[in-house]
């Protein structure tokens, strides 16, 4: 992984409700991709390029969300505002982290 961006500001969904705080935007790194490439699932992996970017959200007791970048509709210095709206979260599979990326402890 590259280097994290480290954040602290809230992450909203399309319905204005809060669901975390962004913690820090990851990226693969270049030779991260080339030896994990042949391993990746299909289905899990499709629609995800070796240039994407997630943004880590933390939650109070609960699991954190690994959202792709796409995901995002607004960005400010206040929070991020997502493309979704909370209900649809639970379907997104975004708590499973990407592949090859080291889940933290």
């Amino acid at each position: 992984m590259c280097i994290p961006i480290e954040l602290d500001v809230p992450v909203l969904t399309l319905d204005w409700q809060e669901i975390g705080i962004a913690r820090e935007i990851l990226c693969p790194c270049p030779g991260d991709v080339a030896t994990k490439e042949s391993e990746l699932p299909a289905p899990l992996e499709a629609g995800r390029g070796p240039s994407e970017l997630w943004l880590r959200v933390t939650r109070s007791a609960r699991q954190d969300l690994y959202v792709p970048f796409g995901e995002i509709a607004e960005t400010r210095a206040d929070g991020v505002r997502l493309r979704v709206v909370e209900s649809d979260i639970a379907r997104r599979s975004w708590e499973r982290p990407p592949t090859g990326m080291p889940v933290l402890a």
